[in-house]
């Protein structure tokens, strides 16, 4: 398999390259491809031909492999974007955001034991 080199200055724009101009259907390329040189060390990468899309997707577990196979057999389906990188900016503010009080506190302060039943205001 692959070597685990992290991400380096050079893979990075090589991720950027492909990923920069949005891409769909035939012309999508994945940022990280399932072959040997570029698949994590750790990976089981997979390639499989699609027909319907008209390129080859590239994935790098086994259950991965199965969701992508339920979903190329799903009668809707028009594109699959695997191993799309996120950009933070893409990100909903919100999940940015730390939490202002504790999980288990309520507004007045006083936590909840066990068993409590969800105050109702």
């Amino acid at each position: 398999m692959g070597r685990n080199r992290g991400v380096n200055l050079q893979r990075l724009n090589q991720i950027l390259d492909r990923q920069e101009v949005p891409r769909s259907g035939a012309n999508y390329l994945p940022a990280t491809l399932a072959t040997r040189e570029e698949a994590p060390s750790k990976s089981r990468p997979k390639r499989i031909q699609s027909k319907q899309l008209g390129r080859e997707v590239h994935l790098m577990s086994t259950p991965e492999l199965h969701a992508a196979l339920l979903a190329l057999f799903h009668p809707r389906l028009f594109d699959l974007n695997e191993q799309l990188m996120l950009r933070r900016w893409q990100f909903h503010p919100s999940v940015m955001r730390r939490p202002r009080r504790s999980c288990g506190a309520s507004r007045s302060g006083r936590h909840r034991r066990r068993g409590d039943p969800p105050r109702v205001h």
